[in-house]
């Protein structure tokens, strides 16, 4: 790679000769194992693709590119598909394949939603034409028609199909998939048979074990993944559900934290309470952490402090938070948990950080924060050793030359489905 003095980059190989132009703004690897091309970026919205014999893949630059979220709403080339999603000028999406180079989803789609795999060779995606849902594998075979008015994979797959090796059965009828016909919410199996009625006003997978909550009225209720209720109460939100145990038998325990009435009570999987009620309320948050990102760029871009105010809400840990979160995760001391503080001290810091760098005085040439550093693809990470989900880039690994949106977003972590800042765990954070 060589890089012009007007900063454009192109490729020669070793014998001097052009492979490609000095015309672009930089050229990079894709991060997912095994892959064999390069990202070619001709400019901040234009990119192309160079295989291993040094071809350009498309004939025209697409807008975008990057992975689908999984069914946990993660971001990560490791343990995924190898397969890029990529966005024409036109607004359509398809697949391309990191290891061939070849696209192997036609770019037809309006929208790319989620991913999961039903084993280490096959690939499924929730796809949108137009205002329809389906489903589809690597190769555009269509596994649920495209004529449903929603789709969701979250938790899609199963451990009650999964064999004593770990790997997944195909069993069309133990994989459901939620879709939603009109207002009314079932589920499918992967022949489009119905197997939970389209009867709820919404339906929501809570667990890899099979259990949702449903809203008929008002109300939710926990069900199995035969439709049928694990117990007769209903509750004004029901959070996921989380193992309580590491014994890796097939005999394992699930609890859910169920709202109702301003309390909490800890249920488990077979519906039994286990706990008295509390006062709680459910965490309001988001759910993956571009949307995370999204929302602060919004807030910070605002006239007013009444969207800052909402993002540090959703990002400070709230008591449901601090149920499954117990300790300081970088030097194991006892966790700050004064939750006022927190949410005061992070508005206090984001006002500071958007009149001081985001929206600075520019009459002395400084410019401020280097808004492109938000921009960054953010991919994340499932760690086997301590079950911990976190955030990682793909370059500049401190959000920019500021250390506050260092602290604020770097260490970021998924807690019961939401994405919280670690800002208030750092080292003398309650004391200045």
């Amino acid at each position: 790679m060589v890089i012009s003095p007007e900063r454009k980059v192109g490729l020669y190989d070793k014998n001097g000769n052009n492979i490609l132009p000095v015309k672009y703004k930089w050229i990079s690897e894709t991060h997912a194992p095994n892959s064999s091309i390069l990202v070619l970026k001709e400019d901040d919205n234009s990119f192309n693709f160079l295989d291993k014999s040094n071809k350009i893949i498309l004939p025209e630059n697409v807008t975008e590119l990057g992975y689908v979220i999984d069914e946990e709403k993660l971001k990560s080339p490791v343990g995924l598909t190898g397969l890029l999603y990529v966005k024409t000028r036109n607004g359509k999406f398809g697949l391309l394949d990191e290891t061939t180079g070849i696209i192997k989803v036609p770019m037809i789609y309006d929208e790319i939603i989620q991913c999961t795999t039903l084993d280490d060779t096959n690939s499924i995606f929730s796809v949108r034409k137009g205002r329809k849902y389906g489903l589809i594998n690597e190769n555009n075979d269509e596994l649920i028609p495209v004529k449903y008015d929603t789709i969701n994979l979250t938790f899609a797959i199963s451990t009650e199909y999964l064999n004593e090796n770990n790997e997944t059965v195909n069993k069309s009828n133990d994989f459901q998939v939620v879709v939603a016909k009109g207002k009314k919410y079932g589920t499918v199996n992967l022949k489009d048979e119905v197997v939970i009625p389209f009867q709820y006003s919404y339906l929501q997978r809570i667990s890899y074990s099979g259990l949702y909550k449903a809203k008929t009225g008002k109300k939710y209720q926990i069900i199995d993944k035969d439709g049928e209720p694990i117990t007769k109460n209903t509750f004004d939100e029901v959070a996921n559900f989380e193992r309580v145990d590491n014994d890796y038998s097939e005999d394992y325990i699930l609890q859910g934290l169920t709202f109702s009435n301003g309390k909490m009570r800890v249920i488990n999987n077979k519906g039994t309470f286990i706990t008295n009620e509390e006062p709680m309320q459910p965490h309001s948050g988001y759910e993956t952490f571009d949307d995370l990102k999204l929302a602060l760029i919004e807030a910070l871009d605002s006239k007013d402090q009444n969207l800052l105010k909402t993002f540090v809400n959703k990002i400070a840990p709230s008591e449901h938070i601090l149920y499954y979160l117990k300790e300081n995760l970088f030097d194991k001391s006892t966790l700050y948990v004064n939750i006022d503080y927190i949410k005061e001290k992070y508005l206090k810091d984001l006002l500071k950080f958007k009149y001081s760098e985001w929206n600075p005085d520019t009459s002395y040439g400084y410019k401020g924060y280097n808004r492109a550093s938000l921009q960054v693809v953010d991919y994340t990470r499932y760690s086997e050793r301590d079950g911990m989900v976190t955030n990682t880039r793909t370059s500049d690994h401190a959000y920019g030359d500021t250390r506050f949106m260092e602290k604020l977003l770097r260490d970021a972590i998924k807690i019961n489905g939401y994405w919280i800042s670690t800002y208030f765990m750092k080292r003398g954070f309650d004391r200045y």
